[in-house]
């Protein structure tokens, strides 16, 4: 398996966003190209255009590697991987794999910390063994140890997704390189929680932004929905504006004039019925979208929110020819 980079930033990614945000997961193209060319955790940072991810995506594409979906309604295509299908690797296994094709060549300990939000490893030993399992896969050596360099205290481990071999150990000969400064373990440990917090926060920020993403699709349906009652009402006003414009109406014969006014009664009713109906949807919207942004714990009426979630889904429920009944 040969990828180039950008396959593999993007396969990283979309790895990445299934197991850290599942929520905003399959990824629509836009959605990919944030997280390909986000500055945090990625290195090196890139700035992949449209036409290079689509170029990257057809060839993952082509090695079975991406599929592309599509949500119920929506013409929008997003992408989501099977490296874990095509390769039979488990969590583990494919959450280093991603945290190397986006960071590069790491330590054990690095990408213990930086898998944290993918899969917990309880101890060095597992990331070792998990490793140890990833360089002897029955398909092949997909990562490698990388020597440890002059100045280093211990290897790195890369991917070998791109076909790329670990880089050699450096020549020996010649003067020995000079001894490293001491590290003080306080201010390491300082930094390290330092930059825990800061991927804490941004998480937070990553799922807030997938919140409002989710929000946006949601105002564009229900603004649809919104749109059809409203729609009918306009049109059983414009009934009985016309009946009570036409001159001759005051002047027609009683029974003319009970038609006419079964007329109106008939519009009338349709008006009513769906300018309550645009009501309700309005109703359930605003409920929803205050749910959807808010972690405030509250006591909800489970019958009253069930009712609410299958009136937003009444029309793709007709059109599906279902009969959904609820009893509580």
């Amino acid at each position: 398996m040969e990828l180039s980079p950008p396959a593999q930033r993007v396969l990283g990614a979309l790895i990445e966003k299934e197991l850290a945000t599942p929520n905003g997961y399959p990824l629509s193209l836009n959605a990919l190209r944030n997280a390909t060319n986000q500055s945090t955790n990625r290195d090196p940072v890139t700035d992949y255009d449209e036409p290079v991810l689509r170029e990257a995506l057809t060839e993952l594409s082509g090695g079975d590697l991406v599929v592309t979906r599509y949500a119920h309604g929506s013409n929008t295509p997003k992408y989501a991987h099977t490296l874990d299908d095509h390769l039979e690797l488990d969590t583990s296994g494919v959450s280093l794999l991603a945290v190397l094709m986006l960071r590069g060549p790491q330590t054990v300990g690095e990408l213990r910390t930086r898998t944290e939000r993918l899969h917990r490893f309880p101890e060095l030993s597992d990331v070792h063994e998990a490793l140890e399992r990833l360089r002897t896969h029955p398909f092949g050596a997909l990562v490698a140890e990388v020597p440890r360099q002059p100045g280093q205290k211990e290897g790195r481990w890369c991917h070998l997704l791109g076909g790329e071999a670990a880089p050699a150990a450096p020549a020996t000969d010649g003067p020995p390189a000079a001894a490293s400064a001491p590290i003080d373990d306080g201010r390491v440990a300082a930094l390290q929680q330092e930059v825990a917090e800061l991927r804490d926060d941004v998480e937070t920020l990553q799922l807030e932004l997938e919140r409002l993403r989710a929000l946006s699709e949601l105002v564009a349906g229900i603004a649809h929905e919104v749109n059809t009652p409203l729609g009918v009402a306009v049109t059983a006003l414009s009934v009985i504006d016309r009946v009570l414009a036409d001159p001759a109406w005051n002047a027609q014969a009683s029974a003319d004039l009970v038609n006419g006014g079964e007329d109106i009664q008939d519009a009338t009713r349709l008006l009513r019925k769906n300018i309550f109906r645009a009501h309700d949807l309005v109703k359930s919207f605003k409920n929803l979208s205050v749910r959807q942004l808010t972690d405030a714990v509250e006591t909800v009426q489970i019958p009253e929110v069930v009712r609410e979630a299958l009136r937003l889904f009444e029309p793709q429920s007709r059109q599906a020819n279902l009969d959904i009944r609820f009893s509580c």
